[in-house]
C-alpha cells in the first residue's frame, strides 16, 4: 500500500543530488576542459558566476604544448596549433585527454541530451585528427553552435566593457586625487616660505609617536641654527652628543612607562570591574602608576578640594 502513497520523484528531485553546493570557490575551477564539471551540474545560484569566470579566462589553448601523435588509419596525426588562430574564440584543447572542446557550447549549449549534435565538443571530444579540419569547420557553422557562440561573445564583451569602465573610473579618481593634492601643496607653498617648511620638518622630528620613530638628530641640529641667540658655536658642537643621550633616555622611559601601564591594567581592571569607562580607567591608571607622587599629597588637601567643588 505504501508504494501507492509515496510521491514519485520529480526531475528536479532526481537531479538535485547531482547539483553542486551553492557556494563555490571560483579560483578552483579547472582551466583544462577535460577536467571540468558539466555546466548543468552546477547549482543554478552559482552557474552564472561560473559562466562569467570561464568567459574571463577564455578558451584553454596551450600553444606551447607538444601535441601527441595519435593513430588515424594507417598514419600518425596530431592536432594543428594553427586551428587556435582560426577558431580563437571557442576552440579548446585538453592536454590530459589530448582532445578538443568548444568553450561556447560548454557554457551555453542547452541541456538537450543527444539532440542537436549531442555533446559534441562538450562532453564528447574529438581526437581523430584526419578529418579534424572539416569537423571544426562544420561545428563552427552549425546551428547548434551559433547561439551559444553569440551568448559567449556577448558575455566576453560585457565583461571587457565593465573592466574598461572600472579602469576608467579608477584612472579618473586617481587624476582627481592628484589634482586635489597638487592644489593643497600649492596652497601650502603660498602660505609657507621654504624656511618655514624646513622649520616644520625639523620640529616634527621631536614627535614621540611610535617610540620617537621620526627622530633625526641632524634635522634637530639644523633646527638649532635657526636660533643663533640661544645656541652659540660651543653649544652647537656639544648638541650632537646631547641629542644621542636624549633619545636613548626618552625611548627607555617610554618603553618602561608602556610596560608599567599594561601591567597596571591587569590590576586595576579586573573581572569585577570590567565595565569601567575610558575616563574612569585613565584616572585610575594615573593614580596607580604615579602612586609615589600621589603619596606625597596630603589627604586633607584632597578632601578640601572635593568639598570646595560646586555641585553640578
Amino acid at each position: 500500500m505504501e508504494k501507492y502513497l509515496k510521491r514519485p520523484l520529480t526531475l528536479e528531485m532526481r537531479s538535485s543530488s547531482k547539483k553542486h553546493c551553492v557556494e563555490i570557490n571560483l579560483a578552483d575551477l579547472p582551466a583544462n576542459p577535460g577536467l571540468r564539471t558539466r555546466i548543468w551540474d552546477y547549482h543554478p545560484n552559482v552557474r552564472e558566476q561560473v559562466h562569467t569566470e570561464y568567459a574571463l579566462m577564455g578558451p584553454c589553448q596551450p600553444r606551447e604544448h607538444n601535441f601527441r601523435l595519435l593513430p588515424c588509419g594507417d598514419k600518425l596525426r596530431r592536432f594543428n596549433r594553427a586551428w587556435f588562430d582560426r577558431y580563437s574564440t571557442w576552440l579548446e584543447y585538453s592536454i590530459k585527454k589530448e582532445a578538443v572542446y568548444c568553450l561556447c557550447c560548454y557554457l551555453f549549449k542547452p541541456d538537450n541530451g543527444k539532440q542537436e549534435d549531442g555533446d559534441s565538443f562538450v562532453g564528447e571530444w574529438f581526437t581523430y585528427w584526419k578529418n579534424q579540419a572539416s569537423l571544426l569547420e562544420k561545428h563552427d557553422n552549425s546551428t547548434a553552435h551559433q547561439q551559444p557562440s553569440r551568448k559567449c561573445l556577448d558575455l566576453m564583451n560585457q565583461n571587457q566593457h565593465i573592466e574598461t569602465t572600472v579602469n576608467k573610473q579608477i584612472d579618473q579618481a586617481r587624476i582627481e586625487y592628484r589634482t586635489r593634492l597638487d592644489m593643497q601643496l600649492q596652497e601650502l607653498n603660498s602660505r609657507f616660505l621654504e624656511t618655514n617648511t624646513e622649520l616644520l620638518l625639523c620640529v616634527a622630528c621631536l614627535s614621540p609617536m611610535d617610540q620617537f620613530y621620526a627622530f633625526d638628530k641632524h634635522k634637530l641640529i639644523r633646527l638649532a641654527y635657526f636660533y643663533p641667540r640661544d645656541y652659540s658655536p660651543i653649544k652647537l658642537s656639544a648638541l650632537e652628543d646631547q641629542l644621542e643621550n636624549y633619545i636613548v633616555y626618552m625611548r627607555s622611559i617610554a618603553t618602561d612607562t608602556v610596560e608599567r601601564v599594561f601591567s597596571a591594567i591587569n590590576i586595576v581592571k579586573t573581572d569585577l570591574r570590567n565595565r569601567m569607562g575610558d575616563e574612569w580607567l585613565n584616572d585610575s591608571l594615573l593614580a596607580y602608576v604615579e602612586k609615589d607622587i600621589f603619596d606625597t599629597i596630603d589627604r586633607e588637601t584632597i578632601m578640601q578640594r572635593f568639598q570646595n567643588m560646586k555641585p553640578r
